[in-house]
């Protein structure tokens, strides 16, 4: 069943998000073809888990593409690394 609230919430999260997050794993992997592959599964993922009745935030969608950075780059069982908070802290808008 389509739930337009939920599909008009993640086509917001990817218009603000999509381009921080391909920085993010470009950074990681300075391929821009994985990298673009790896933005796109973490968004087909997310919107999986959507469907499913799971709640989602940018938080949830870094935690996907961190997972999948990892499993690219071998690291399966690493932490997120410090990165991660600094370069959130970025998406924070200050006061």
């Amino acid at each position: 069943m389509r739930n337009p609230e939920k599909e008009q919430e993640f086509l917001t999260l990817f218009d603000i998000h999509a381009d921080t997050l391909f920085s993010y794993c470009f950074k990681r992997i300075p391929d821009r073809a994985q990298a673009h592959m790896l933005v796109e599964k973490t968004f087909i993922q997310a919107w999986d888990r959507i469907v499913e009745g799971g709640e989602f935030s940018i938080d949830g969608f870094y935690r996907l593409l961190d997972e999948l950075v990892n499993v690219k780059l071998g690291n399966k069982n690493l932490p997120f690394p410090r990165f991660f908070k600094s370069f959130t802290r970025q998406l924070t808008p200050s006061s």
